[in-house]
């Protein structure tokens, strides 16, 4: 491959659009730098646009690569395209399982390790792959005593390893040296933890070996068979670079290293490259980002063009982002003047009181005619406490708080709540444990009750006795007219359906869920509502039973499918869930990293909670470290606390570089002394931008 020779040129903000848009620089690739909120986004937006409608290239000849589903929507919702084709804007997850799906022939021709010769192959949702790696941790626990010196539970382990097998998979590192990488990263090792992570590797090696036998893939597994089995294919690159003669690469920073190789083999055989990279960013290391291996395999290879300047934060907020930065890795005592542009209001003793004034500070602004969109409330963790009273607040005016950081959890919406807990009544899941609460809120959704009757009628109808739950008559006279005789039927005909249905051969749980839905639930006020948590609940469900149909590890998949849903598992984010977050006029409430990700910029930021230890989580876990598990570390080096302590002071720098960068007016601060639990807080956050901006402790 030919690189040009590096040459920096630098536009002003009011120059991008019309030379990038144009491509009007020598050469076919150019790497446009630029900090967050200097334009490059938009740009690329115009350069698409001028593509299609001026330069009429086909967009499926296009390939755009967004960091998430978040941001690909925000492209999409701004592109109004004359006599466009299909617009093939993803994130690189998403591209490598389409061209998986697409090119599935190629691989079993090659790979040995796929044994069953289907059309396509399964694609495991979250759920399942979660929910398949719990189940065989557990049975290698149990049964082979493996894992023995490990006190975590075996769910939290099962994430752990979910993890680090797709953080492999992006770094091109064997599956089977995970464990040794990190066993060797340890500064104090013996032979418990040694043999954790030989049992670890077993345990991985298991995974991949049955889900590749079945041709049932996570997101991990996706990545190794796209990148050795279709990557260096030669058919498939004839197809590869027959169709994508077009490439750009939003937030080039936080890519991952097989992402950064699929770049250096795609670019050549393109007719414009266009890649947009933030110098000062690179917060995802957590998912598998290597800030690193981008430097080494990208920067300095092709035509820079730098923009100059920042349109999403006023300057001298712009000017304390950096600031802080050194203040913070090079641990300095630099003071600035923010004027009025960053207030720090009174640090409360107890964390509820620091809540209390954060909201009265969110609802004062509305008050005084910011739009809520324009407000951001920014937290290391976002607890329930912190979203209840802003929502309440809120909500007495007439708005509302989104919370970017959190997907809900499909239990908490009243039908799927609803759906769980007939499925229990209906099926002898004694596994599963019902109790009144969970019964009095269903019935009070499908009899259309007040909570003080679907408490009456719960507490005389309901039995559950050895781990068996039933509905019975209610026979008591005097409660049936609290109740009332129409309710009284209905309740009856719910007793009666499910009674019907335990008599004949029971269904897959999607199909329960579909049949209740249909012959229960449809004619319910807000039934419309709710159609798409529920359609994505039964689809959940379908697949889950079709992954785990393929494996005599789960003996019952419906009742394990309702137990991952009732354990509290969250919910995908559709299509829908992302536009109502954009679309409406809400409070935005988010972690530094979840606002980040979306791309949004505001007026005000409220920053919560300085004090919290959470602003600078540790990366090291019992059986994970995303530093280790990477392209560029050396699998025999040991992974100091010094290194540890460089790491999270250079995430926690470059969070609030970028977050501030996305803030037009002004910055509230709020901090408190003790957390939640009654402990004295004593985060690094709080010390060093109070020291920078001249406040004081109150």
């Amino acid at each position: 491959m030919t690189f040009h020779k590096t040459e920096e040129i630098k536009i002003k903000l009011s120059d991008v659009q019309t030379r990038i848009k144009k491509f009007e620089f020598d050469g076919n690739y150019i790497m446009v730098k630029g900090v967050s909120g200097s334009g490059k986004t938009t740009s690329a937006i115009e350069r698409y646009k001028y593509m299609i409608e001026k330069e009429k290239i086909k967009s499926e000849n296009i390939l755009v690569l967004l960091l998430n589903r978040i941001q690909a929507f925000e492209w999409r919702s701004k592109l109004i395209l004359k006599g466009s084709g299909a617009l093939n804007i993803t994130s690189y997850f998403g591209f490598i399982q389409n061209q998986v799906n697409k090119y599935w022939p190629l691989i079993l021709e090659n790979c040995k390790e796929v044994n069953q010769k289907v059309i396509n192959p399964v694609f495991m949702t979250f759920e399942s792959s979660q929910c398949l790696m719990h189940k065989l941790m557990e049975h290698y626990r149990e049964k082979r005593d493996l894992l023995a010196g490990l006190n975590s539970p075996s769910e939290r382990v099962a994430m752990d390893l979910n993890s680090n097998l797709l953080k492999a998979a992006v770094s091109d590192i064997p599956f089977d040296e995970i464990g040794e990488r990190l066993y060797n990263s340890l500064e104090y090792k013996d032979l418990v933890k040694k043999m954790i992570f030989q049992d670890m590797n077993t345990i991985i090696g298991f995974y991949v070996k049955r889900c590749l036998e079945e041709g049932v893939l996570d997101y991990a597994l996706s990545v190794y068979l796209y990148n050795n089995y279709l990557l260096n294919n030669e058919e498939y690159n004839y197809y590869l670079t027959r169709n994508i003669k077009h490439l750009i690469v939003d937030n080039v920073e936080e890519i991952v290293p097989s992402q950064v190789d699929f770049i250096k083999t795609l670019l050549p055989n393109t007719d414009t490259s266009l890649l947009l990279y933030n110098p000062e960013g690179g917060y995802g290391t957590i998912y598998g980002a290597n800030p690193q291996y981008i430097r080494d395999n990208l920067l300095g290879k092709y035509r820079e063009v730098n923009i100059e300047g920042c349109y999403t934060s006023k300057k001298v907020i712009f000017n304390l982002g950096d600031i802080l930065e050194k203040n913070i890795l090079y641990e300095e005592n630099e003071k600035y003047d923010c004027g009025q542009s960053v207030e720090v209001e009174v640090i409360t003793e107890l964390r509820s009181d620091m809540i209390e004034k954060t909201v009265s500070k969110v609802c004062q602004l509305i008050e005084q005619g910011m739009e809520p969109k324009d407000i951001a409330v920014i937290s290391p963790f976002i607890d329930v406490s912190l979203e209840y009273v802003l929502n309440n607040e809120l909500e007495q005016r007439g708005y509302n708080a989104v919370n970017f950081g959190r997907k809900k959890r499909m239990i908490d919406n009243q039908f799927v709540h609803a759906l769980i807990v007939l499925s229990c009544l209906a099926h002898d899941f004694s596994d599963i444990i019902l109790n009144k609460d969970d019964v009095r809120i269903a019935l009070a959704l499908i009899l259309d009750l007040d909570l003080v009757r679907a408490s009456l009628l719960t507490s005389r109808v309901f039995r559950s006795r050895k781990g068996k739950t039933e509905l019975v008559d209610l026979k008591d006279v005097r409660v049936i007219e609290r109740i009332g005789y129409d309710y009284l039927e209905k309740y009856q005909q719910l007793k009666n359906w499910l009674e019907q249905y335990k008599s004949e051969t029971p269904a897959t749980i999607d199909e329960f869920f579909r049949r209740v839905y249909l012959e229960l639930l449809i004619n319910i006020p807000a039934a419309n509502e709710n159609l798409q948590i529920c359609k994505q609940l039964i689809d959940s469900a379908e697949s889950f039973i079709k992954v785990m149909s393929y494996f005599k590890t789960i003996n019952n998949p419906n009742l394990e499918f309702v137990q991952v849903i009732k354990d509290g598992v969250k919910a995908a984010e559709s299509i829908f869930d992302i536009e109502e977050k954009f679309s409406g006029n809400n409070v935005i409430l988010a972690t530094p990293m979840a606002f980040l990700a979306s791309g949004k910029s505001v007026k005000v930021q409220i920053w919560t909670d300085l004090s919290s230890e959470m602003w600078m989580p540790r990366n090291i876990k019992d059986t994970e470290n995303p530093y280790v598990i990477t392209k560029t570390w050396h699998k025999n080096e040991i992974y100091t606390e010094e290194i540890e302590s460089e790491n999270q002071k250079k995430k926690l720098a470059t969070l609030v570089q970028c977050t501030l960068k996305k803030c037009k007016e002004k910055v509230y601060l709020f901090d408190s002394r003790y957390s939640a639990s009654g402990y004295e807080q004593e985060g690094y956050l709080s010390e060093v931008f109070l020291n920078t901006v001249n406040g004081e402790r109150a």
